[in-house]
């Protein structure tokens, strides 16, 4: 009858690769409904966001979209793009400094109490303007450290000292950045000088509880080695 209509046909493809998952929709409507209303919809994996755009239209952030459909057919695509991944890797040196550090990415926690060659893991963030830094652990002062913030794929480093550097990442970016602490160090020589007449006692001289090197017993006026030690 000329109420007919014709048959509707739908096709849908999904090919995934590379982080970037394509929906592509063709619709042909009926004969007499020139134009008719859809709704897409898609789940977007953790660690991705979504973009759709339909026909010529620029590509906009969602994971949804209204269509619609004509006679001529409409194509859509939605675009799976992966969020920018950061990490960050504590160094120390000497390597068995007792320091423990707090590592940030975008002033945030991510890793608490980190010693050497501890980090952060893989951090997903947003695209645009980073920042990654440290704060001090319990019992440490930062003062006690030369810190140098030192990031790969690019994106550079932070001026000698700094406890924070910025940088900015877009879509499939991987950025892995190390933050070194170098335990600053003084001088340190003890002496020993007998004063007044009499008889002079041997005497152990110690530092932190160690003997001093070459003090075993000093019975006389004695000048020390002067050593490295750390700040603090």
């Amino acid at each position: 009858s000329s109420l007919a209509r014709r048959g509707r046909d739908a096709t849908l493809a999904l090919a995934f690769g590379g982080g970037i998952a394509w929906l592509t929709w063709l619709m042909l409507t009926r004969e007499f409904d020139s134009i008719s209303w859809y709704f897409l919809e898609q789940s977007v994996p953790a660690g991705y966001d979504a973009f759709v755009k339909c026909g010529n239209d620029e590509y906009a952030a969602g994971s949804s979209k209204e269509i619609t459909v004509s006679d001529a057919g409409t194509v859509c695509t939605v675009e799976n793009r992966q969020r920018p991944i950061v990490s960050v890797t504590k160094q120390l040196s000497p390597e068995n400094d007792p320091g423990t550090f707090d590592l940030l990415v975008n002033g945030s926690t991510e890793k608490a109490g980190a010693v050497d060659n501890q980090g952060t893991g893989n951090v997903a963030v947003g695209p645009g303007a980073v920042t990654v830094g440290e704060l001090a652990g319990t019992g440490t002062v930062l003062a006690d450290y030369a810190a140098q913030i030192i990031c790969d794929s690019g994106k550079g480093s932070g001026a000698a000292g700094a406890t924070s550097y910025g940088f900015t990442v877009g879509y499939g970016d991987t950025v892995s950045c190390t933050i070194t602490n170098t335990r600053n160090s003084g001088k340190l020589r003890i002496d020993k000088d007998f004063v007044g007449e009499g008889a002079q006692k041997a005497v152990l001289l110690k530092r932190s509880g160690t003997l001093v090197t070459g003090a075993q017993g000093v019975a006389a006026d004695f000048t020390g080695t002067e050593q490295a030690l750390p700040t603090g």
